[in-house]
């Protein structure tokens, strides 16, 4: 999903599906470094997702997100969280009509440097 050359891709309604039925929400925050976020985790695994949403009343705004995921899938690195996907939706609302762009990424629920050392391989010793 975030090797290189790889592509961010649209979940498509049977992805956006299973993601409901694998993933419960866990909370919704503020975060410092994100604004809104919801929080899912998966029910077999534990891992978590996080869901960032962008909110805009012009779709090339829009459009520029998206190609800036495109560019954002390329960067590899243990400290770079890896954006799984995206969706997009028209809403409507009070103050007229809005698009929606929701991108689904890793989530790491303690700072960044602990989440590091446990991704490293284990040495076993006998």
């Amino acid at each position: 999903m975030g090797g290189k050359g790889s592509k961010v891709q649209e979940f498509s309604q049977e992805g956006l599906r299973r993601f409901e039925q694998n993933f419960q929400l866990v909370k919704s925050e503020n975060d410092p470094r994100f604004d809104k976020i919801k929080i899912f985790q998966e029910r077999s695994s534990g891992k978590y997702i996080g869901v960032l949403s962008k909110y805009s009343e012009d779709p090339a705004v829009i459009a520029t997100l998206k190609e800036e995921l495109g560019y954002r899938v390329n960067m590899t690195h243990s400290n770079i969280a890896k954006v799984v996907g995206y969706t997009t939706k028209d809403e409507e609302n009070l103050c007229g009509r809005n698009q929606v762009l929701d991108v689904y990424f890793e989530w790491f629920d303690h700072d960044l440097e602990l989440e590091i050392l446990e991704r490293k391989p284990k040495k076993v010793t006998l």
